[in-house]
C-alpha cells in the first residue's frame, strides 16, 4: 500500500484545493457585496448619485456573474475529482479481496446522519439535559418544543444505518454512475503494472507514447497525465537556459513551497545571477544581487538557526563574488559555477519539487516496484563480472582458448555451443549483473541469505538435488544438466569437454559431488 499512497491523496488533495479556493473566491465576493450595501445604506437619496449608484451596481453584478462562471468550473471539476477518487477506491477494494467493490456504493452511509431532518437543527445541551437552540438556528417556536427536539434526537441516535440504497440516494447523480473501470481490473496486477509503466513513460518525457497507453489501457481516471503536461513548458525552458517560467511557477505555488521548505526559487534567482555574470553585464549583476540577495546576507544567521538559512548564506556569501571572475578564471571555487551542468541540477531540482508538492514518489513507481525484487537477488558478488577481480577473476574463462577449443569440437551439439558462448558472461543469468537492471541495483542494499545456494556458472540453474554438481577430473564444477550437455560422442566413447580449459575427459571419470 505504500505505493499506492499517492494514488488516493492525489484526487483528494486536488479536491481540497479546489473547495478552499471555492472558498475564497466566495468570501471574496460576499464581502464585496456587503461592502456595497453598506455604502449604499448611508447614500442620500439625491438625484445626482442615482448614476453612480447604477454604475456601482452593474460593476458588481458583473462580478457575481464571472463568480458564477468560476464556480460552475470548479463545481465540474470537483465532481470529476471525486469520480477518480471513487472509482480509486473502488479498485483498491477488489486488489484488496473485499468483494467486487459495490460496497463503497455506501461511502456516505457513515455521514448520512447530518443530512437527517432531525439533525439538522442544530442544539447545543446543558448541564440540566435541557437543549437550547444556538443564536441564528432556531425559532422561538422551535426553543418551545426542546422537548420534542431532544426526542427526536435522540430516537435519530438509535436508528440502524441508512442501507446503501439510501446512502446512494443522498449522492449527486453524476457520483452514482457506475465506475468506468478498465476491462483489465479484475487482474489488479497487469493494471497496476500499466499504471506504473504510464507513470514512468510522463517521467521520461514521453508524453505522445503516454498518451497513446491510456488511451489504448483506458487509464484516464487511474494516472494523473495532467501534473507533468503542466510542466513541460517549465522543463523546456530550463533545458534553454531559461528560468523565467520556473520563475513564474514559484509565484504561482509560494506558499505551498514555503510549506515544504524548498529552495528552488532562490537557486533560480542565483543561477539567473550567474547568467547575468557570464554575459559580463556587471551593472545588471549588481542591481539584481541588491534587488534579491542583499536581504539574505545582511547579518549572519546564529547558532540555533535553520539548517536551511546556513546553506543558503553560505551560497550567496560564495556567489557574490563571481562578478569579478569571468567564466575562463582559473579559481576552481568560481569557475564550477559556471559549469552548464548547473542547469541539469535546477532541472532535477524542480522535478524533485513539483512532484513533492503534489505527492508523488521522487522515484519511478515502476523502479520502487522492482527495487525489492533486486535487493533479495542481489549479493556481494553481484556487478563483478566486468570488474576483472576477486571471485570474478578466478571464474572468468579463457576466451580465446574456448574459442580455440569449441573450433576443434566438430561433432559438438548446439546446447553446448550455446554453453560456450555463455561462459564468457558467466552471470548471465544474474538480472543485478547485466544492464539495465544493474543500474538500478547499484545503491541498493546486499540481500541477507541464511543459506548459500550453490549455482551452476554454465546454465544458471541452481545446484542441488534434482541437479546435483558433477566434479571434473581437473576440479571444476558445473551442474549435471551442464555436464550432459557439454558430452560428445567419440571413438574411445563419451567425453565430456571443459569449456572453461578445453580440457576433454571420460564420462565416467566426472564423479558427483555432494555439499554437506
Amino acid at each position: 500500500m505504500e505505493l499506492e499512497h499517492c494514488f488516493l491523496r492525489i484526487p483528494a488533495e486536488t479536491l481540497y484545493r479546489n473547495l478552499r479556493q471555492h472558498k475564497k473566491l466566495m468570501d471574496r465576493e460576499l464581502d464585496g457585496v456587503r461592502a456595497l450595501l453598506d455604502e449604499l445604506s448611508g447614500w442620500p437619496s439625491s438625484p445626482t448619485r442615482h448614476d453612480e449608484l447604477l454604475r456601482e451596481v452593474r460593476q458588481r453584478q458583473q462580478s457575481l456573474q464571472q463568480l458564477r462562471l468560476r464556480m460552475d468550473e470548479l463545481e465540474r471539476d470537483g465532481v470529476e475529482q471525486l469520480r477518480n477518487l471513487r472509482c480509486r477506491a473502488t479498485l483498491l477494494s477488489r486488489s484488496g479481496g473485499s468483494g467486487d467493490g459495490d460496497e463503497l456504493t455506501d461511502w456516505g452511509a457513515a455521514g448520512g446522519s447530518e443530512d437527517r431532518p432531525s439533525s439538522r437543527r442544530r442544539t447545543m445541551a446543558g448541564d440540566g439535559g435541557d437543549s437550547t437552540p444556538i443564536d441564528g438556528y432556531g425559532s422561538d417556536d422551535e426553543a418551545a418544543g426542546t422537548e420534542d427536539t431532544s426526542t427526536e434526537v435522540e430516537t435519530a441516535a438509535h436508528s440502524p444505518p441508512p442501507t446503501a440504497t439510501e446512502a446512494t440516494a443522498r449522492l449527486p447523480p453524476a457520483l452514482c454512475e457506475p465506475c468506468e473501470l478498465p476491462s483489465t481490473a479484475s487482474g489488479s496486477p497487469a493494471l497496476r503494472l500499466e499504471r506504473f509503466v504510464v507513470d514512468f513513460l510522463l517521467r521520461q518525457g514521453h508524453w505522445d507514447t503516454a498518451k497513446t497507453a491510456i488511451d489504448h489501457w483506458n487509464l484516464h481516471r487511474l494516472t494523473e497525465p495532467h501534473l507533468f503536461e503542466a510542466i513541460q513548458p517549465v522543463v523546456s525552458a530550463l533545458r534553454a537556459h531559461r528560468c523565467t517560467e520556473a520563475l513564474q511557477y514559484c509565484l504561482e505555488n509560494r506558499r505551498r513551497l514555503v510549506k515544504i521548505d524548498s529552495t528552488l526559487e532562490f537557486h533560480l534567482r542565483m543561477q539567473e545571477f550567474i547568467e547575468l555574470c557570464r554575459e559580463g553585464n556587471t551593472n545588471a549583476s549588481l542591481i539584481y544581487a541588491k534587488k534579491h540577495f542583499v536581504s539574505l546576507v545582511a547579518r549572519v544567521p546564529a547558532a540555533d538557526a535553520p539548517t536551511r538559512e546556513h546553506e543558503v548564506y553560505r551560497a550567496v556569501v560564495r556567489c557574490l563574488p563571481l562578478m569579478a571572475f569571468p567564466p575562463d578564471t582559473p579559481c576552481d571555487r568560481y569557475r564550477v559555477l559556471y559549469n552548464v551542468q548547473m542547469w541539469a541540477r535546477l532541472e532535477e531540482e524542480f522535478l524533485q519539487t513539483h512532484f513533492a508538492l503534489n505527492m508523488l514518489p521522487s522515484e519511478p513507481q515502476l523502479d520502487l516496484l522492482l527495487q525489492p525484487g533486486l535487493c533479495a537477488l542481489k549479493t556481494r558478488y553481484c556487478g563483478q563480472a566486468e570488474g576483472g577481480e576477486g571471485e570474478a577473476e578466478r571464474v572468468q574463462p579463457n576466451v580465446s582458448a574456448d574459442a580455440t577449443a569449441a573450433a576443434e569440437v566438430s561433432t559438438a551439439t548446439e546446447a553446448t555451443e550455446a554453453l560456450v558462448q555463455h561462459v564468457a558472461s558467466p552471470r548471465h543469468a544474474c538480472p543485478t549483473c547485466n544492464s539495465p537492471y544493474r543500474e538500478l541495483a547499484a545503491h541498493l542494499p546486499f540481500s541477507h541469505h541464511v543459506r548459500t545456494t550453490a549455482v551452476c556458472r554454465l546454465t544458471g540453474k541452481a545446484m542441488d538435488e534434482h541437479n546435483p554438481p558433477v566434479v571434473l577430473p581437473n576440479g571444476n564444477i558445473y551442474s549435471l544438466e551442464a555436464v550432459n550437455a557439454l558430452e560428445c560422442t567419440t571413438a574411445s566413447g563419451v567425453e565430456v569437454r571443459d569449456p572453461v580449459s578445453g580440457e576433454k575427459f571420460r564420462r565416467e571419470l566426472c564423479r558427483r559431488a555432494f555439499i554437506m
